[in-house]
């Protein structure tokens, strides 16, 4: 009997970081866009499966599975330029300093990209040269 074999791929973003004022410890990111990324692939706005996420919405740091997360994913949206935003909101320093770190290194900017780790379950090739190389369809959020 033949093997499913599920590949988890990870896509890098540049992004814009914001504070949410109206709640503490909380920063909104641009997790996906719909623009090229470095590998030349997009992941539609409307791509995204995130009911299994939602059950344990934990935010790693660098997809380091070994360590405690830093955060947890308080809301997910797409905003009118078709941006997929989420609200992270941070661990407290007595709880877990390295989230406390990386808490203050993303709300002064010094940390600017997000990461998303997920299974492609769709995708499409690009039809022309100027289109993305891959474009896909349908994912699984697994982790940010």
């Amino acid at each position: 009997m033949a093997g499913i074999i599920v590949e988890m791929t990870q896509k890098i973003i540049t992004t814009r970081v914001k504070e949410v004022l109206t709640k503490e410890r909380v920063l909104e990111f641009i997790g996906t866009t719909e623009i090229p990324d470095r590998d030349g692939e997009v992941i539609k706005a409307d791509a995204w499966q995130v009911d299994r996420y939602i059950k344990n919405p934990v935010v790693q740091w660098a997809h380091q599975y070994s360590q405690p997360p830093v955060g947890k994913t308080l809301s997910i949206r797409q905003n009118k330029k078709k941006e997929t935003i989420f609200e992270i909101e941070f661990a407290e320093k007595e709880t877990y300093e390295f989230a406390d770190t990386i808490y203050k290194l993303c709300k002064g900017g010094f940390l600017n990209a997000t990461s998303v780790g997920f299974i492609p379950i769709e995708y499409e090739k690009g039809k022309k040269e100027s289109d993305a190389t891959r474009i896909f369809t349908k994912v699984e959020l697994l982790e940010i």
